[in-house]
């Protein structure tokens, strides 16, 4: 039997008491122990038990702290749990409520990216596959960076050395701290936009926290979203961020970004060099070649011949003037004609004495000699499409005083009736360009 005097507590009074007891005694602490059984409640709420080898300890995390955990609670890794032990006085449960987490062995931040890492690769952001080819020739380049940083001004003195100007575009944009993978992405979105050949994300290293920016979700499906190839030179060659691993190309600085761009136009440009040379060799060979026939056949024909032949040939100069435009090919089949007809006419030398073939012998001298005329002309011509392929190329045309006039979308400006008036066009000049504004329209 219960004693009388003994005093009798109500369920919610007895709870209400332990509950303060334990609060008291042990305050705000922190736990550390395994995560597992993790749910979370319409309302935002997350409910997981903390345990080790021996025990289990119930957890709350309300959505005000939980909303902004960095990272997600995964079970079976080991956490440190700071709050407050109390009891849940609706149903008496021993429980903790948890104010923050801190993964054990690994920062929060470091967990958080390590999670998105996983998240973004397994989408299918990071793999090669993707990733759009650089252009062989750049000549238009949006660069994403810091107006005032070093970073802008390394990168710009590399491309002094490229072997052809370049139409740099700078975006400016924080790269640090909040704020900054906003306007990152806007430099991207713009670039779409208005599309250079490539896009230049860059910064001149930092902390890693520093970088943080370029692991942001929302920049990392941004660079790899676009339709323009995006190289990212962010950070040093020990930090690697997200934006890097979604990048066409990554490389370690900004100067690394601007040796790559110069690297593609000199390979084009020694190409084309390489290509010259090869023509010009070619053309010496067949000059050489026309010249050995040539002297051959002077050999052969008679001091008589010849000046018959020169006197033929100057009543026939203008007619043939025109023929020769038809090119190499009907040439060397015109000259296999006539060296054909020659060569007839020369081993039947010994009927020179019948009266009836001397016109006909006469004739063919005469040919020849024109055949030896139209081989002269055509070196003079190969000669002068050698010169023009030189005053041909862009540059030594620029360098001459001439410019090529480009509206915003890159076409050329061939007429007056092209351009409006107040329209913004660029002037490309030799060493540079200028962007002019159309003032009047004249038509001659």
């Amino acid at each position: 039997m219960i004693h009388p005097r003994m005093k009798v507590y109500k369920v919610s009074q007895i709870v209400r008491e332990v509950k303060w007891l334990l609060e008291d005694a042990y305050g705000f602490i922190a736990v550390e122990g395994e995560v597992s059984e993790v749910t979370r409640s319409q309302r935002g709420h997350l409910y997981f038990v903390l345990k080790d080898e021996q025990a289990e300890l119930r957890c709350v995390m309300w959505n005000s702290a939980a909303a902004k955990l960095p990272f997600k609670l995964d079970a079976g890794r080991l956490f440190i749990c700071a709050g407050n032990l109390t009891v849940y006085e609706a149903r008496g449960t021993f429980q903790m409520d948890v104010k923050k987490v801190e993964p054990q062995g690994i920062g929060a931040l470091k967990l958080a990216l390590e999670q998105r890492a996983r998240k973004l690769e397994a989408e299918g952001l990071f793999a090669p596959e993707r990733k759009r080819a650089l252009p062989l020739l750049p000549q238009r380049v949006g660069v994403i960076t810091s107006p005032d940083g070093a970073a802008l001004q390394d990168f710009l003195k590399i491309l002094e050395d490229a072997p052809c100007p370049l139409d740099v575009r700078i975006f400016p944009a924080q790269v640090q701290g909040k704020g900054a993978a906003g306007e990152v992405v806007a430099g991207i979105k713009y670039f779409q936009k208005h599309p250079p050949d490539l896009i230049v994300i860059t910064r001149g290293g930092g902390s890693f926290e520093d970088l943080m920016p370029f692991n942001e979700e929302f920049l990392v499906r941004a660079v790899a979203a676009g339709r323009v190839p995006v190289v990212s030179a962010v950070g040093h060659e020990v930090d690697i961020t997200l934006c890097d691993r979604a990048a066409d190309l990554r490389v370690p600085t900004p100067t690394a970004a601007a040796q790559e761009i110069v690297a593609r136009l000199q390979k084009v440009f020694d190409r084309l060099r390489e290509s010259r040379g090869a023509l010009a060799d070619t053309m010496d060979l067949r000059l050489r070649e026309m010249r050995t026939v040539l002297e051959a056949r002077r050999a052969r024909v008679s001091p008589k011949s010849l000046r018959l032949f020169l006197q033929g040939i100057r009543e026939r100069l203008h007619a043939r003037s025109m023929d020769l435009r038809a090119g190499v090919q009907d040439l060397v089949r015109s000259r296999k004609d006539g060296l054909t007809r020659d060569r007839q006419a020369l081993f039947k030398g010994a009927y020179l004495f019948v009266p009836g073939l001397k016109e006909t012998v006469r004739f063919h001298a005469l040919s020849l000699r024109g055949i030896r005329s139209r081989l002269r002309l055509r070196g003079e011509k190969l000669a002068f499409l050698k010169q023009s392929l030189h005053h041909l190329n862009l540059r030594e045309t620029l360098k001459r005083g001439y410019a090529v006039l480009r509206k915003d979308d890159r076409s050329v400006v061939r007429s007056e009736a092209d351009v409006r008036p107040l329209e913004s066009i660029e002037a490309l000049l030799y060493d540079g360009r200028l962007v002019c504004q159309v003032q009047e329209k004249k038509r001659e």
